[in-house]
């Protein structure tokens, strides 16, 4: 009975969490079609980058070593 209990509960909370995702949207939603009554050529911009990562050149150069050299080897031919 405390499994159901439990999944119950894990139910409810991910339906809320699910509801007020769709709410979110809707309003964002609503919200884009008043500033493109005011901009029509708003939504044809190009939208900003809310964060900019930076990688270091040897990181890059490792990751992509270890996935194209699966075998190990050295050799170029």
């Amino acid at each position: 009975m405390q499994k159901k209990t439990s999944l119950l509960l894990t139910y409810a909370e991910k339906r809320k969490h699910y509801k007020k995702i769709i709410k979110e949207k809707l309003i964002k939603g609503r919200m884009l079609v008043e500033e493109t009554r005011n901009d029509p050529h708003l939504p044809l911009r190009p939208k900003k980058q809310t964060h900019t990562y930076y990688f270091v050149m040897e990181i890059w150069e490792s990751h992509f070593s270890n996935i194209l050299n699966k075998e190990g080897t050295t050799d170029a031919g």
